[in-house]
């Protein structure tokens, strides 16, 4: 692996971390259009299908695009380190 080498996966972590992140914006994207204004019901409100989960993850998909740094950022860092 690029780590028992010493090489940091930076292009590598950065590419997963751009996929997962949009990944989880469009599945809560996705959770509130089928639900309806239901999908954006707390838990806490009772009522709330599976819980609460995708009112949750609709509050917190977009923290994850800025988190261990921005998608923009990464992109530049994937374009200059991964295509040199």
């Amino acid at each position: 692996s690029l780590l028992d080498t010493g090489v940091m996966p930076t292009v590598e972590v950065s590419v997963e971390k751009i996929f997962a992140s949009e990944l989880r914006q469009r599945i809560a994207d996705l959770a509130i259009d089928l639900l309806g204004p239901d999908g954006l019901l707390a838990n806490r409100t009772g009522g709330a299908p599976v819980d609460g989960v995708f009112e949750r993850l609709y509050r917190a998909a977009p923290l994850m695009r800025f988190g261990g740094g921005t998608n923009e950022v990464l992109r530049d860092v994937i374009a200059q380190r991964g295509h040199g």
